[in-house]
């Protein structure tokens, strides 16, 4: 097991991070039923945030579709470039 960590650098990749998350913790909600905090959900944050509407998977689908389409690819090389 390594203990390297990382640094996320810059402010878009702090928000994305933040968005990843977010969605991490839906996650969690919808497959186990646990909550993640006892302040507001993550549920009631992607929802006040993104306008999103519908249950907790229906939500968890929305943010999924949203990430691939604008953070996924985003600040990443190219499969050539490793």
């Amino acid at each position: 097991m390594s203990d390297k960590g990382f640094c996320i650098v810059g402010k878009e990749n702090v928000h994305n991070a933040r968005i990843l998350t977010l969605r991490s913790a839906l996650k969690l909600e919808v497959n186990t039923g646990m909550k993640m905090s006892r302040g507001i959900s993550p549920f009631a944050i992607i929802k006040r945030e993104f306008g999103f509407k519908g249950n907790k998977a229906r939500v968890l689908e929305q943010l999924n579709t949203f990430i691939d389409e604008n953070i996924m690819g985003v600040n990443t090389l190219p499969p050539s470039a490793t």
